[in-house]
């Protein structure tokens, strides 16, 4: 083998090694961006239940609100008792 052989076989091996490199931080990079995909869909289900409660915490806020008012316009409209 002569001097131009040897350097054609070098440079064939580097290359292959770089393509078997870049293929697995490739898989590794899908790999990678599949995960964020599916935690990015489990951060907006949180998100949606968090909304949700946060619905559902102000309406009940509102209920009791409202009979707590009632119930202070009652109070204060009975006379307190003689001792």
């Amino acid at each position: 083998m002569n001097e131009y052989s040897i350097a054609l076989v070098v440079c064939s091996v580097v290359i292959l090694v770089l393509a078997a490199l870049l293929y697995a931080a490739g898989r590794g990079y899908l790999s990678a961006l599949t995960g964020i995909g599916e935690l990015r869909a489990a951060l907006s289900q949180v998100q949606a239940d968090t909304h949700d409660m946060e619905d559902s915490l102000r309406q009940q806020r509102r209920i009791l609100y409202d009979a707590h008012r009632r119930i202070s316009a009652v109070t204060k409209g009975l006379k307190k008792p003689a001792r």
